[in-house]
């Protein structure tokens, strides 16, 4: 009896112990709790965001892949004069997007963000999510590591142009394959509210897009976003919807990189422009095309092979 008490008050201090233990050792990772949860990826896109003039732009695009692979801030000022950044990132969720748009915000003042909806479908496990903000030396332990990891971008503005064409033969008539309405996840449903929150609080107008996809959207989404949007008086452009489609003439054929999920520079020239025709019409965004500040833009819109033809 003596010698199992002796074994029971050591078991429970050394869990006391191991759990004291466990809570130092985790103090210096809390702080990385707020800097998303894929923190590889948001970290290098808030580097490449850093290198940007202060308060130099005027919109922010944000999302997952869809989003990078789509708005092309080059073509945009080319066209336009309107100073943006593409702040996607692959994978991204709310709650990443949330952190970079905090980060971005202590340089720019924004008078448009644009929030590609496809990051709303995009989230993690809830019991792993639970388990990095509570735990966070077990998710963000590989910032001790010294990682090179990068992706491409810094040129354009942190968008992911690809020239480069797979067509989707499947069904023009996706957006019917799912009617069911398809309701938000509580992670991104709590971090759309933030996000909005956040806007209101920097006089930002929040514009929701979603990028042509033919493997990813439905018109379940479609129904779920614009039910939240009326619901904010938020406005909603749909490109899946087939008067959208058809006005920015997407072909499938021609337009995407992987067989109808992401667009390519084909299409992303078309949304690119789409877009920046309602920016220029729906707010007093300023042509930044013959300022000094911006003479770096210029130089590279003129330039890039992807904008015009014979440019290395």
């Amino acid at each position: 009896m003596t010698n199992h008490k002796v074994t029971k008050k050591t078991i429970i201090g050394f869990m006391v112990g191991f759990c004291i233990l466990l809570m130092i050792v985790c103090i210096p990772f809390y702080s990385y709790t707020s800097k998303g949860y894929q923190f590889i990826e948001v970290n290098q896109k808030n580097k490449m965001i850093n290198k940007e003039k202060e308060n130099s732009l005027d919109v922010l695009f944000l999302g997952d892949s869809e989003c990078w692979a789509a708005f092309s801030p080059i073509q945009l000022f080319g066209e336009y004069g309107i100073a943006s950044y593409n702040c996607a990132t692959p994978g991204q969720w709310t709650g990443d997007t949330v952190a970079v748009l905090k980060h971005a915000l202590k340089k720019q003042k924004p008078s448009v963000m644009i929030l590609e909806t496809s990051t709303l479908y995009s989230y993690p496990n809830h019991k792993k999510y639970l388990l990095s903000q509570t735990i966070p030396v077990f998710h963000y332990h590989y910032v001790l590591k010294n990682f090179k990891q990068k992706f491409g971008g810094a040129h354009m503005k942190g968008a992911n142009i690809l020239d480069t064409t797979v067509p989707y033969t499947g069904s023009l008539d996706y957006m019917s394959s799912s009617t069911a309405v398809l309701p938000l996840d509580s992670l991104s449903q709590d971090y759309l509210t933030e996000i909005l929150q956040i806007c209101k609080d920097n006089n930002i107008t929040l514009l929701m897009v979603t990028s042509p996809s033919a493997l990813n959207w439905t018109e379940g989404k479609h129904k779920t976003v614009d039910a939240w949007c009326t619901q904010h008086q938020i406005t909603y452009i749909d490109y899946n919807e087939k008067d959208e489609i058809q006005k920015i003439s997407i072909d499938w054929s021609t337009d995407t990189r992987d067989g109808g999920d992401h667009l390519n520079l084909s299409g992303s020239k078309k949304i690119t422009s789409d877009i920046g025709k309602y920016l220029s019409k729906n707010f007093s965004l300023t042509d930044h095309r013959n300022e000094e500040k911006y003479a770096e833009w210029a130089k590279t819109y003129a330039g890039s092979k992807l904008y015009h033809e014979g440019k290395k």
